[in-house]
């Protein structure tokens, strides 16, 4: 691909939205031109190319553009290059620049349009002087140097990035928009904090007076890091800042390459002391000639005396300056040290050394260990090879170990004719070496075990909070993670249980804050989704100064260890005694069937079988067992099954029964097993530990059947009116006819309304105890609803008497319970198995028939049949038991008390004027109230005045601010001082109820509004339309 501008054809103009910032942040462009670059779309440009429009602009056209956006006095334009997705440039015109504000940011709205063929004149210049741009561009993203220009702001001190290349994001292994995005604060992140202020005083110095520098620095790469060396060239200067390029070489290789030339040049210089490269002379002195120097001196001298006999001293190869120096220790040598004869004597040293090597030997001087390889480097240089050897020493109280290193000497012959031998001090580097050998076998150790282990081995990185997993079980279980392995990403849902997270939190910012050893457990989840619990802990290793450098984390699997623990636990705080009323504990060795122990108090008649097997105490306890429950029992406890269950994980078990305990008394136990492996023998044990629950059983059997009774009435509720009849119409019985009846007692309303609530409840009270007295014991009275009933009959085979027995219910029932105050019932029967074989059908079809009795007439009741379908097929029945108000929209009770509900919620009036008008105008139904109107009707004893029309209006405004709340304020409507609600916006079971449909004549019940005493005008209307 050759990096040369593309000319394109002129297109229709582009718009293009950026904000008027450092760099020109993208708001809008027009899809076709982001096409026209390449681009598959403007999200695809954001992408690849980056947020900011300065990153597209060739280099040599910014400033230009920079111009054009900051001249707003008179209209201008500008024509440059845009980079496009493959790289290269083509040029565009923006004309029509205007500013405009968006929110605390303005934007830049301009005209793009592409370039024509013929370029202008100045296009032309530019095309020209392209060239060595294009040339740059192509060995910027060629070389395998990383460059970077950027912007630095005085003001701000803020840096921009201009241009970057490809192998920039290479070698440092960030993306290009990354670079792109980077200020000082991401640039600080991405260097090692040691490195920072080398970077710190490069920077120090191109903000002075240098043009140039350079300094070498790590930056973090992944899970390691890597060495560069930066190069810096400003390349402009002005007063608000500067423009700079830098040069970026991965130096990470030659880093590494100088540390190993380091360790090699540290142990030759630790060799080298060993050799003769210092000079030997007879006396102390100045004047003294060399008696012997090593090869490296023999070079300085040669250079220094070319002639190799010429004579010279210790004066002629030392500095004038420091010959007084070297003076004075000569002096001090000679006055202080000892003659040379004493230190002889004084060490026990021999003028001559006769009868070598095996006079070192014979004195004891070299360890048995080491005489073989010492004989050996003396035989060696009898040979005429130069060698060295190790040699084990013993002297002064304590072992020495000393390096003897031979260069023999030849004759013109080249034989050997003498050997310079010297031997030096290396007992602490041998002392290394033993150290780092044991080291190496731990290690080696150390990585058995890591690699045997079945614990998660983690190794934990200080410098870059990242975990490295060690063991195979780690790495793999690691390798699912894509991401960085950072604490902080890893203490996540995705990872940890919800519940663990505070702890593994904790965890690890106590290993951050160097504490150096801890433990913990928490839940993490595994691969395919499930939990496991890991028992954590972790060893902190230090550095001399205290630093923290790495930590060594061992997580071990313990959900299985942690589910026998609490399992345990249970198992005791169950059977503990005085905790509960446990009659006795029992454990068995089930493998064995024999008895292993008990607590508590056996009951005599029980006790020679209970303490023989466990096969002869369940055998002894079937005995006692309710026959009902002796199946289930054995199923449960018998010791084939228990074994069976626990080879398929089955452990523990509960069960309840009644046995005939003290003098055929019947009592309630609950019974529970719980199976455990003998940690010690292959034996399966049981623990058994039954307890007296007849009191808690016998509660419980009573709050069963209360929650089965309706507690104003006490007669059956609704769900236990369903369980009854779904169980009695899966029994045939020999074809018996049975009837489902529903009762709706009339005008009910008005006696809560005209009596109250209180003397409501009783009249219910009184009816549902006659329905009980009219009907046979078998059958079942249930109130389903405020004031609906229903009876089952078992037994309705002859129609006639049940006829009869119908009408002596409907007679029951009805009553005066004061002047002008009358009670009847209407109800609806339903034929088993005519008219269904199920709860279903019965209840629908019984439904239909009381509708059928309420319309025509109420106070009797209807027997169903097919005719009644059609009324189905017109209309739907509401249920009893669904709510007369939807779930959707604005829906207004005004049958009982009048109340509002948006959505299924009600709607919160805080005022109870504003509630009160807004139930007139629902009761006017559409039309429009006047002032004096609602003056009359909420203020009944006062007049229309200053005063009142004054409330009006602000209970007016209080309604209209309540309804905004709720997004209603289009509820009512205004009129030259009138309002009326505007019903199209509401549901309301009054307007239902006048619709005059059958599915809505079941709504009124002879109570309207009985929040307000004008409600009462309209009871009249309603009972003449019913």
């Amino acid at each position: 691909m050759t990096h040369q501008e593309k000319i394109y054809p002129v297109q229709t103009c582009a718009r293009v939205e950026f904000c008027n910032n450092q760099g020109f942040e993208l708001a809008f462009m027009d899809e076709f031109l982001a096409k026209e670059l390449g681009y598959d779309s403007f999200a695809d440009f954001q992408h690849c190319a980056g947020s900011f429009l300065l990153f597209s602009i060739h280099p040599d056209d910014i400033a230009a553009f920079q111009t054009f956006v900051k001249t707003t006095a008179c209209p201008k334009d500008w024509t440059g290059r845009l980079r496009c997705k493959d790289g290269t440039f083509a040029y565009y015109r923006m004309t029509n620049q205007q500013l405009r504000e968006d929110g605390e940011q303005q934007l830049v709205v301009c005209e793009c349009v592409q370039m024509k063929d013929t370029a202008p004149a100045a296009q032309s210049v530019q095309c020209a002087s392209i060239t060595d741009e294009s040339i740059f561009l192509k060995l910027a993203d060629d070389i395998p140097l990383g460059i970077l220009r950027c912007r630095y702001e005085h003001s701000t001190r803020a840096l921009h990035t201009l241009f970057c290349n490809p192998p920039l994001c290479a070698i440092t292994g960030y993306p290009i928009a990354q670079w792109q995005r980077a200020d000082m604060d991401w640039m600080k992140s991405i260097v090692y904090s040691q490195d920072r202020a080398c970077i710190a005083q490069a920077m120090g110095r191109l903000l002075g007076d240098a043009d140039t520098t350079h300094c070498e620095f790590r930056i973090v790469r992944g899970a390691e890091h890597a060495w560069m060396q930066m190069t810096v060239r400003v390349t402009e200067r002005c007063e608000d800042g500067l423009t700079a390029e830098a040069v970026f070489l991965d130096i990470s290789q030659i880093k590494r390459a100088e540390q190993a030339l380091y360790l090699q040049n540290y142990c030759l210089e630790r060799l080298n002391e060993s050799l003769f490269f210092g000079m030997i002379v007879k006396e102390v002195g100045l004047d003294q000639r060399p008696l012997y120097a090593s090869e490296n001196i023999k070079q300085l001298l040669r250079r220094l005396f070319p002639e190799e006999d010429q004579p010279f001293s210790y004066k002629d190869i030392i500095h004038p300056a420091d010959c007084a120096y070297i003076q004075d220790i000569a002096q001090w040598c000679r006055e202080e040290l000892p003659d040379k004869y004493e230190i002889a004597k004084r060490h026990n040293i021999p003028d001559k050394m006769e009868n070598m090597p095996y006079y070192l030997v014979d004195n004891g001087c070299i360890q048995p260990e080491s005489v073989a390889d010492y004989l050996e480097f003396y035989e060696k240089i009898m040979r005429g090879e130069n060698c060295s050897v190790e040699v084990k020493s013993k002297g002064f109280g304590r072992y020495w170990w000393f390096l003897g290193i031979a260069t023999v000497i030849f004759n013109e012959k080249n034989e050997p004719v003498s050997a310079v031998i010297s031997f030096s001090d290396i007992t602490k580097q041998k002392q290394q070496d033993i150290e780092f050998k044991a080291l190496q076998e731990s290690e080696q150790l150390l990585g058995i075990i890591v690699e045997t282990s079945t614990k998660l081995i983690l190794k934990y990185d200080f410098n870059t909070d990242v975990l490295i997993p060690i063991s195979p079980v780690s790495k793999q279980a690691f390798s699912r993670i894509t991401h960085a392995h950072r604490s902080r990403q890893l203490i996540t849902e995705q990872y940890i249980a919800e519940e663990s997270i505070a702890q593994a939190r904790a965890f690890f910012q106590r290993l951050r804050y160097g504490t150096p050893r801890d433990t913990t457990h928490f839940k993490v989840r595994l691969p395919d989704g499930g939990w496991a619990w890991y028992h954590c802990t972790y060893a902190t290793v230090f550095a001399e100064d205290h630093t923290p450098l790495y930590a060594i984390i061992f997580c071990g699997d313990v959900t299985n260890k942690r589910q026998s623990e609490l399992a345990s636990m249970r198992f005791q705080n169950y059977t503990r005694q005085g905790t509960k009323e446990i009659l006795f504990n029992l454990e068995y060795n089930l493998t064995l069937d024999t008895f292993e122990g008990y607590e508590g108090q056996i009951p005599e008649r029980y006790f020679k079988d209970f303490t023989t097997s466990y096969t002869k105490a369940t055998e002894r306890m079937c005995q006692d067992i309710l026959p009902k429950y002796r199946e289930m029992f054995m199923e449960c406890f018998s010791r084939e099954n228990l074994l069976e269950g626990f080879e398929r994980n089955q452990s523990y078990g509960t069960k309840e029964f009644q046995i005939a305990y003290h003098d055929g008394e019947t009592i309630w136990i609950r019974a529970f097993c719980q199976i455990l492996k003998d940690p010690y023998t292959s034996s399966t044990n049981v623990w058994i530990s039954c307890l007296d629950i007849n009191e808690e059983k016998r509660s419980e059997i009573r709050l069963l059947e209360m929650a089965r009774l309706d507690l104003v009435t006490g007669a059956y509720n609704r769900t236990a009116f369903i369980d009854y009849v779904t169980e009695r119409c899966s029994s045939p019985e020999g074809g018996l006819n049975r009837a489902m009846i529903l009762l709706d007692v009339d005008g009910f309303g008005k006696v809560n309304h005209t009596l109250g609530h209180v003397y409501g409840d009783t009249a219910l009270k009184d009816i549902a105890q006659t329905l009980k007295v009219v009907v046979d014991k078998e059958d079942m009275v249930a109130r389903i609803g405020e004031d609906e009933f229903a009876i089952y009959v078992n037994d309705v085979s002859d129609i006639t008497m049940a006829k009869e027995h119908f009408r002596i219910m409907i007679a029951a029932v009805y009553r005066e319970l004061q002047q002008g105050v009358k009670v009847s019932i209407s109800a609806g029967v339903a034929l088993f198995p005519r008219d269904g074989k199920d709860f279903q059908t019965l209840y629908e079809k019984a439904d239909r028939a009381l509708y059928q009795a309420k319309v025509t007439g109420r106070n009797k009741y209807v027997i169903y049949d097919e005719s009644m379908q059609e009324i189905a097929e017109r209309s739907v029945i509401t249920p009893i038991e669904q709510p007369i108000f939807v779930n959707d929209g604005v829906y207004i009770r005004t049958f009982g008390y009048f109340e509002v509900f948006v959505n299924g919620e009600a709607l919160l009036i805080h005022n109870a004027k504003a509630k009160e008008l807004l139930a007139l105008l629902v009761d006017r139904r559409g039309a429009y109230v006047s002032q004096g109107d609602i003056i009359s009707c909420l203020w009944e004893d006062e007049s229309v005045n200053k005063v009142t029309l004054a409330r009006v209006r602000k209970i007016v405004m209080i309604l209209r601010n309540t309804l905004k709340e709720y997004h209603l304020e289009d509820l009512i409507e205004s009129k030259k001082g009138m309002r009326r609600l505007n019903t199209t916006k509401v549901r309301c079971d009054l307007y239902n109820y006048l619709s005059r449909k059958p599915e809505y004549a079941h709504l009124f019940k002879g109570a309207y509004m009985v929040n307000y005493s004008w409600g009462e005008l309209t009871i009249d209307e309603l009972e003449r339309g019913n």
